[in-house]
């Protein structure tokens, strides 16, 4: 995966930095959309494989891969996770300078046709929210600073316990198929 932080941290002027945060937004949400699209075929694959193996087999123990699938959907958040704590992080950098404020950046990316604006929204849901610009840009940079740092230890606990559940469910289930393999 691209290092998509250096735009923003060496933009220049104001709307140099809006036009990174933007394309930096719209590279996010194509690299989420790619990681999708490899989830869906990974877990087909794998639930064919499985269903096939078990009728090839006359058995049910090879249902065991199911867990495999089960843990690709939980590394598929883990990694997506990942993904919008990068974007996040990145944003907030020039919000805490003051240079980029949410309340413009989420008007400018939802007038971009074509985005997935459920996908945009829930993004943009994501950082600081003011109810309008003239309160955000009231907003210190020491109280920007403080928000900003809450936000990037929120986000590293929920992309470590995704991890932590996923890697749960994978050697659970492994365990479990090996208890079940020595009994049949």
């Amino acid at each position: 995966m691209r290092d998509m932080t250096t735009p923003i941290e060496h933009a220049t002027d104001r709307t140099t930095t809006y036009r990174a945060a933007i394309d930096a937004t719209v590279a996010t949400l194509a690299s989420r959309a790619r990681s999708y699209r490899i989830l869906i075929l990974v877990a087909g694959i794998g639930i064919c494989v499985a269903g096939l193996w078990v009728l090839l087999a006359r058995s049910a123990a090879p249902l065991i891969l199911l867990v495999l699938v089960v843990a690709s959907v939980g590394a598929f958040f883990w990694l997506d996770a990942l993904v919008m704590n990068r974007w996040r992080a990145q944003l907030l950098q020039p919000w805490q300078r003051r240079e980029l404020d949410f309340t413009a950046l989420a008007a400018a990316v939802h007038a971009i046709p074509g985005l997935p604006a459920d996908s945009v929204a829930a993004m943009l849901a994501s950082l600081p929210r003011s109810p309008d610009l003239v309160r955000e840009r009231e907003l210190t940079a020491g109280a920007r600073q403080e928000l900003a740092s809450q936000l990037l230890a929120r986000d590293r606990r929920h992309a470590t316990r995704l991890l932590l559940k996923t890697l749960g469910v994978f050697v659970g289930g492994i365990a479990i198929g090996f208890l079940l393999l020595s009994w049949t």
